[in-house]
């Protein structure tokens, strides 16, 4: 009996992780599996080193375009944000809009430094070599240490959970400064509404804001479960999801 209860609190507690995990890279959970978690599988999981040392290439390719791309949007999230602060809207509201625009413009900074330094240190092997013979034999011996550290703290064919989350740092960061840079702008709009619930100006801002907003992650939401079903390497309910809705809408 104490053996079952045990066994089924485990299955509870993983599907609750499982849960929380999902919830917390909803926003980037394709770009998750497919530029960090899968290139890493198909390294563990490859044979020949020549094999996997080519995969490793092919992935930091991938995540030099990735930091680019974090740097770059980093950087108009936080000339936004500021230019932001000087709204007269946002001096007279409540504090709480100040701090959220403030934290969103640091984690904006903070993946724009974590994007750099993910730039400086992934494989640096010049791109024209394409051919595993063209390497020297200390840019091999380089690019196989890096194998050998991905296979040695493998969790079966799954890579390690810490180095998965410094690897995505850089775009969870940046996910998380829209979150708040979207929470600030709710403190803009809505801090009239908690002084004074009156039908005026403020209030019809409000509603057009919401009901805008909730068009928006509709549709967010939506097109990007179709799109990552569509284009995903797995069968699962995001691919299933996007089939049915492209065969009902044909």
């Amino acid at each position: 009996m104490s053996f079952s209860l045990a066994s089924a609190c485990k299955a509870t507690l993983r599907r609750i992780v499982q849960l929380f995990e999902r919830i917390a890279t909803l926003l980037y959970r394709e770009f998750l599996f497919r530029n960090t978690v899968r290139p890493i599988q198909r390294i563990i999981k490859a044979s020949e080193p020549e094999k996997q040392r080519q995969l490793l290439r092919d992935w930091s390719q991938m995540k030099e375009t990735e930091s680019n791309y974090i740097q770059l949007a980093s950087g108009f999230l936080f000339t936004t944000v500021a230019s932001c602060l000087q709204w007269p809207s946002t001096q007279s509201s409540h504090w709480s809009a100040s701090a959220l625009f403030y934290a969103s413009i640091l984690l904006a900074f903070v993946a724009i430094v974590l994007g750099s330094l993910q730039l400086l240190v992934l494989p640096n092997v010049k791109p024209d070599k394409r051919l595993d013979s063209e390497l020297t034999d200390s840019e091999k011996q380089y690019l196989q240490a890096i194998v050998d550290r991905l296979r040695k703290t493998r969790r079966d064919h799954r890579p390690n959970r810490l180095q998965v989350l410094a690897l995505q740092a850089p775009f969870m960061i940046l996910s998380l400064a829209a979150v708040t840079f979207m929470a600030g702008l709710f403190a803009v709009v809505f801090a009239p509404l908690a002084k004074q619930l009156l039908w005026d100006d403020d209030a019809k801002v409000a509603v057009v804001f919401g009901a805008v907003t909730v068009l928006c992650v509709a549709v967010f939401f939506s097109t990007s479960y179709i799109m990552h079903g569509l284009f995903s390497l797995e069968d699962g309910p995001e691919s299933r999801i996007s089939m049915f809705l492209a065969e009902r809408w044909a």
